[in-house]
Formats: C-alpha cells, sequence, structure tokens
C-alpha cells in the first residue's frame, strides 16, 4: 500500500491509481489542486501493485544510472508552418508526425473544458495540434494510462508525450502490470517545474471577470507569434504576465519539483526535447531569427532507429553536452524563500490576494521589458534578431 508521509514524496502521476485491480486508489485534489492517491481501505487487497508502480520515492533518494550515451541535437522542422504551430523548432512534432503517419496513437497535454490541462490521446495531426505549444500548469494524467495498456495490447504504436516524471510514471506502470512496450516511445520536456492547476484557473477566472469581461476564447503561455520565440507573456487575445512573474518566482510549484530527480542529463525517455536557450555558443546561425529552436535528446537504441527514419524533415546539427546543459538538466528549481508563505496566502486569502503580493516583476524587469517591446516595435523581428546577434545575447 502507498504510504507517503511527506507531500514532496508524490509526484502525482497517477501509476499507482491506474495499476490498481480494485480501483482502491483515487486521484484527489488538495487546497493547491495537485493530486495526491486516497486509498479506499475497503476495497485494498493489499497486492503492492500501487508501490511497485512508484518509483519516485526510490528515485529521490538513488540518482539515475546513465543507460546510454544520447545523441544530442539542435533542431528545428524544416517546414516553417510547422514550426509557427510549436512553441520552439517543433522537434516533437517531427516524432509525433512519424507515429501517426505509422497509424499509431500520441497523447500529450491540451487544453481542456475552461483551459483547464489534461492528456488526450490523437490518432490524427489535428487532434494532435490540440497537444502543441507550452502548457505552465500539471496536466491531469486521468485514465491515459490505461489508454495507453489497451493501445500496446491492440498492437498500436504509441508515442507518451510529458514531464519527466509522468514519462516515468508510465514506464514504471508498464513494467508494473507486464506490458509489453516494444511498440511505445516516450518523449519528456526539460521541466522548469508544475504550477498549481487550483491557480491557473483561478487565473483564467480572473482574466475572464475582471479584465476581458467576457469568456476567454483563446490562451497561450508563450506566444511567439506577437513577441518572438523568447518571450514569456501569456495571452488571452491581450496580453498579460502576472502567471509568469508567479511562475518564474518558484512560489507556486508542485513540492516534489523540489527533490526531482528527473532533472538531469540521464534521461529515461527515448527523446527529451526543449527549447535550446545557450544556443550561440554552438549553433548561432539556427536561432537567430527567433523563430524557435530545440533541442533534443535521442536516447534509446529505439530512439536512434526512429531517428534516422524521420530526420530528413529536419535541420539539424550535433552539440555537444556541455554546450547544451541548462539548469534543470542539472538540478531540481530552487524553491523561493517565500513558497510556504505564498500557499498560506493563498489558502487563507485566494487569488487576488497572491496576484498584488507576488504577481508583479520587479521595476528593472518592467523597464528591460519595455525596452525590448520598444526595439521589435521600430526595427521589426528581423531588426531585432540582428541587435541581439550583434549583442550576443538572446
Amino acid at each position: 500500500m502507498i504510504d507517503l508521509t511527506r507531500r514532496e514524496e508524490c509526484c502525482g502521476c497517477s501509476a499507482c491509481s491506474s495499476v490498481c485491480p480494485k480501483d482502491a486508489i483515487s486521484m484527489t485534489a488538495d487546497a493547491m489542486g495537485f493530486k495526491y492517491p486516497v486509498i479506499d481501505d475497503e476495497k485494498c487487497i493489499h497486492c503492492g501493485l500501487c508501490e511497485r508502480a512508484c518509483s519516485f520515492k526510490s528515485l529521490v533518494k538513488n540518482p539515475l544510472e546513465k543507460k546510454c550515451h544520447s545523441a544530442i541535437y539542435a533542431c528545428r522542422m524544416r517546414d516553417m508552418e510547422e514550426v509557427a504551430k510549436s512553441q520552439s523548432g517543433a522537434a516533437t512534432a517531427a516524432v509525433a508526425n512519424w507515429i501517426l503517419d505509422k497509424g499509431g496513437v500520441v497523447y500529450g497535454a491540451a487544453f481542456g473544458e475552461h483551459f483547464s490541462v489534461h492528456h488526450t490521446r490523437a490518432t490524427t495531426k489535428e487532434e494532435r495540434d490540440a497537444q502543441r505549444k507550452s502548457k505552465y500548469v500539471q496536466s491531469d494524467i486521468e485514465d491515459c494510462f490505461l489508454k495507453v495498456k489497451e493501445d500496446l495490447k491492440d498492437g498500436k504504436t504509441v508515442l507518451f508525450t510529458g514531464t519527466g516524471c509522468q514519462v516515468a510514471g508510465l514506464l514504471q506502470f508498464a513494467k508494473a502490470a507486464n506490458l509489453d512496450t516494444k511498440n511505445l516511445y516516450t518523449c519528456d520536456i526539460i521541466c522548469h517545474g508544475v504550477p498549481s492547476p487550483r491557480l491557473w484557473q483561478d487565473y483564467v477566472n480572473y482574466v475572464e471577470q475582471k479584465k476581458l469581461k467576457k469568456p476567454i476564447v483563446h490562451a497561450e503561455f508563450r506566444d511567439k507569434t506577437h513577441y518572438g520565440w523568447a518571450s514569456h507573456k501569456e495571452t488571452f487575445y491581450t496580453t498579460y504576465t502576472t502567471y509568469t512573474y508567479i511562475f518564474y518566482d518558484h512560489v507556486s510549484f508542485r513540492p516534489s519539483c523540489a527533490v526531482c530527480p528527473y532533472a538531469s542529463t540521464n534521461r529515461l525517455a527515448d527523446f527529451t526535447v526543449c527549447d535550446f536557450w545557450g544556443y550561440e555558443k554552438s549553433v548561432p546561425e539556427m536561432g537567430a531569427d527567433d523563430k524557435g529552436l530545440s533541442l533534443m535528446f535521442v536516447s534509446s537504441e529505439k530512439a536512434k532507429r526512429a531517428f534516422e527514419e524521420f530526420s530528413g524533415v529536419l535541420n539539424y546539427k550535433a552539440v555537444e553536452e556541455e554546450k547544451a546543459l541548462q539548469s534543470n538538466m542539472i538540478h531540481p528549481s530552487v524553491f523561493n524563500v517565500n513558497a510556504a508563505r505564498f500557499e498560506e496566502d493563498y489558502i487563507a486569502h485566494g487569488f487576488e490576494y497572491v496576484m498584488k503580493k507576488y504577481g508583479h516583476a520587479p521595476f528593472s524587469r518592467r523597464c528591460k521589458n519595455f525596452a525590448k517591446r520598444c526595439v521589435r516595435k521600430i526595427l521589426g523581428e528581423r531588426g531585432t534578431a540582428a541587435v541581439k546577434k550583434m549583442l550576443g545575447k538572446k
């Protein structure tokens, strides 16, 4: 039986509830909206499957062992329409397209009712498109692991995309359920941390009721269409940055993010994809146009064979590991010293209180962002990219 003594011991992947043969475990949200397993003692038969499906607690104490040497690439799809639809260089879309063209299935995070974020199953590129772009909130897995199980049993090729802990949860679930995973491909992201789902929903409600004063019909966490690839602005057909500031102040992450064992170059997933920040050190010519550039780790032999098949749709260049490192490949995000106080304030006083107290950038950052907007407005995208190249900055 799963026995949690601290909230940091659970990443909320749902492997335990998915593997339970008696449906004795439900994933229940706490005051912040993060889900944790709750066991129905009357249904539990003490089979131990839930403990076998949970690897997070043990991995926190025992670092991941490197499976093989990852091939690392700076890459972008050749089709710029695909790039425009994606957050960075559309590397994940390249993998997903390859899976779908084989008649396979793709799982990934998408917006649901009222812009809640949950994992969906896609069998077409149109369905997959809903899974594109960044979503800075923890996605609800729901019953996706069980759907993956059925797809694999039906002989389908499956791609599951998610955070490192979600991919680890699926792999451990598959092991506990004795699944044949030869047709399963996984792709994780270099994760900064997952903020509170409740906070995101409160923010959506606030924007609708107090700012737009009408229902939201579009939401985007990072709008590169209007502000460039390096922008970090959420848009709702108008622009706000409150949620972004709270996210980057590290006050609203799930407790397990502080001890994340997947913040490492030793990847469990077949593929790992992220924005290639710092591309200037190795491939300055590939990201200078501010359209977006991906960094891809190809970590398993199965993934390397797949990459050979679909790499023709990419412009790519091999990158040395030391030139590809980003902070969340080395250690988890460091929590803000006010993280506990933020949670207390949020629970006690609500969203608008914490928005006013924690949701504003320092004056120096506001001045810098204002200057960037002026440069972009005066020079346009090409001129802005040229200035950044001249200055050697992101």
